[in-house]
């Protein structure tokens, strides 16, 4: 059918809310990529890869502690929490290739954004959700996924999910040891031991940089 008939088709599977949630997302995602220069298609790859994980090991973990599926909705914003770092990354992709390593923790990296740009990639994403009116949840996200104590209360749970699944993410793609997310295990009632069981029960070991192994 056209595409009347494909949007109808997605509103009638998954409701009209996960549907504008997924075509905003993508629409974002496209906008922002149209500024990159050429040459950079591993690196915008590597960046929905890293999303794509997220929203897959956020899915496992929610449900391992809320003993339910997590709303869609949910779902669909972890995968604009790094908006931020995608932005700066167009815009000066060579200055930020070097702030980005992969020897680099996340938090770390924060702290050579704000010496090098006086900005941050969660500051910048907060700021991209504010302007573009998206739900305040969505802003929260971006703003404090690297320190989610200092989020409302009402968003912290949720925000200290996509903390731990950002780390995790990053864990598996590039064999680290987990570390620096003992609060967040210990606020959401988890252990390091629930999340390599959940690591092997979902196979997140097999997804490694980029690919599936």
């Amino acid at each position: 059918g056209g595409s009347f008939d494909d949007v109808r088709e997605a509103v009638k599977h998954l409701g009209v809310t996960v549907t504008k949630d997924i075509i905003l997302h993508s629409e974002v995602i496209r906008s922002i990529k149209k500024l990159a220069p050429m040459g950079f298609e591993y690196e915008l790859c590597e960046f929905d890869h890293h999303s794509s994980v997220v929203n897959m090991v956020f899915h496992d973990i929610y449900h391992k502690v809320y003993g339910t599926r997590a709303p869609e909705q949910y779902g669909v914003v972890t995968l604009l929490h790094d908006i931020g770092k995608l932005l700066l990354f167009c815009c000066l992709p060579d200055k930020y290739r070097d702030i980005d390593s992969e020897q680099t923790s996340e938090r770390e990296v924060v702290a050579k954004e704000r010496a090098a740009l006086c900005i941050d990639h969660c500051m910048m994403g907060a700021y991209l959700a504010s302007y573009w009116s998206l739900p305040l949840v969505v802003q929260e996200i971006c703003l404090y996924h690297h320190h989610y104590s200092e989020s409302s209360n009402l968003h912290r749970k949720l925000v200290a999910l996509i903390s731990l699944s950002d780390a995790v993410a990053a864990y598996i793609a590039e064999d680290v040891t987990l570390r620096g997310v003992g609060s967040e295990l210990a606020f959401l009632g988890l252990t390091q031991g629930d999340i390599e069981g959940l690591c092997k029960k979902h196979g997140w070991c097999r997804i490694k940089g980029g690919v599936s192994e």
